[in-house]
């Protein structure tokens, strides 16, 4: 547990940083975001020096770097924070370029820096917050999960196929004259799989099969689509265009039956996120709002756009993502990112009664249920860790939560066993 006074001044730190949040941070003027920016610098050196450890390296790390980032968003704010704040767009950290330099002309990616600044931030937060997780979260392996297989995704090697232990890993072949995008939804019995992947600059969704030959491709366009889920039967798919612009983000239908033109849904929805199936005709979406300046949650809705049906609303500061619906249709496995990092991570929501569970508290990808409805399989990257996304596995209450896959793994998926 840290100091009282340092926990003082991480309290201002995180109200100072609230500031900072689309779509609050639009309505800021040059001045007063510098000032914002300012206040925070400030508040990182004096917790700096209360600071002892590998946290006090952390901070004076990032405070190495934190005036070239904040010099370089000021230096675009008034061009850029229009457009972005007219489409809604809650990447505001594209304000910035690739990287940046420092006084002494030292030069760092913002990607880079954005992860410093993330494991300062939680570890301030575990330190004065969460002591429980500051050596990570307990893991559990006193039961075993159903049988089965994992196929997920490996940046340099694609997808890979292993048991439900970890083990007896090998790389599914690569389509010929496709580059592999991270990304899988399990068809019918397990032996297919819808994927992402581009060719010749335009992307699409691929059904292939567990030797990665390409079935057929069920979306070819010059805009990416992410998130994409396949119904009960595999004839449809849903996906949402990959852009940060909530004003022009869509939620796209691919209707191989027939009954229903593909193309984007005209649903009653200002904003929409992530979606999946729930039964035949109605779709669960995430980062949902009537209108666009409404507050966002988790709704219902007919792919027809009927019966519109709120069953959560976010705190503010939050974003969620649908990742999966349970075989049954009655639970939800969404991914939640927060300002408060405490209320980041995956958690279990019901559809019915509104009600959610937190599984795991960090930086979580892409979840998929067991085919019995009793597990999920994750990627996730605890609160305070900087070692990148790994392959997790929990029980739908949380217990039995333990990393599975190690190596920079993500977007997860059950197959059958063998």
């Amino acid at each position: 547990m840290l100091p009282e006074a340092m926990c003082a001044l991480v309290g201002e730190y995180e109200e100072t940083t609230g500031a900072l949040v689309p779509p609050g941070v639009y309505e800021l003027d040059e001045g007063a975001l510098d000032a914002v920016l300012a206040s925070r610098r400030e508040l990182l050196s004096a917790m700096a020096e209360l600071a002892t450890g590998d946290l006090r390296r952390l901070l004076e790390e990032q405070l190495t770097w934190q005036a070239a980032i904040d010099a370089d968003m000021l230096d675009r704010w008034d061009v850029e924070r229009v457009e972005l704040a007219s489409t809604r767009s809650e990447v505001y950290f594209s304000v910035w370029g690739e990287s940046v330099r420092s006084a002494d002309g030292d030069e760092i990616l913002v990607d880079v820096f954005l992860r410093l600044a993330t494991a300062t931030e939680e570890g301030l937060v575990i330190g004065c917050r969460a002591p429980e997780l500051a050596d990570g979260p307990r893991q559990e392996r006193t039961e075993d999960p159903p049988p089965g297989r994992l196929v997920f995704y490996r940046a340099g090697e694609g997808y890979v196929v292993s048991d439900t232990a970890g083990n007896g890993e090998h790389v599914m072949a690569v389509p010929e004259g496709w580059e592999m995008r991270s990304g899988v939804e399990v068809v019918g019995d397990g032996e297919t799989l819808v994927v992402g992947a581009e060719q010749d600059g335009r992307f699409s969704l691929l059904e292939i099969d567990l030797l990665g030959t390409v079935r057929r491709v069920i979306s070819r366009t010059d805009l990416e689509l992410v998130c994409g889920h396949v119904d009960d039967t595999g004839a449809r798919v849903i996906a949402t265009d990959n852009t940060a612009s909530t004003t022009e983000r869509h939620l796209i239908l691919v209707d191989d039956t027939g009954q229903r033109e593909s193309g984007p849904l005209d649903l009653p929805l200002a904003s929409v996120g992530c979606a999946d199936f729930v039964g035949g005709d109605r779709l669960v979406v995430a980062d949902a709002a009537r209108s666009d300046d409404g507050p966002r949650g988790i709704w219902t809705v007919g792919i027809d756009g009927s019966e519109p049906r709120e069953l959560f609303r976010h705190r503010a500061w939050c974003r969620s993502s649908i990742s999966d619906v349970d075989p049954d249709g009655r639970f939800a496995a969404v991914l939640q990112t927060c300002a408060d990092s405490l209320q980041s991570g995956l958690w279990v929501i019901d559809l019915v009664s509104g009600d959610r569970e937190q599984i795991a508290v960090g930086r979580a990808g892409p979840a998929k249920w067991s085919p019995d409805g009793s597990w999920l399989v994750f990627g996730f990257e605890p609160i305070g860790s900087v070692e990148g996304s790994d392959i997790w596995m929990a029980k739908a209450d949380g217990s039995q939560l333990r990393a599975v896959v190690d190596k920079q793994a993500w977007t997860p998926a059950w197959l059958p066993p063998e």
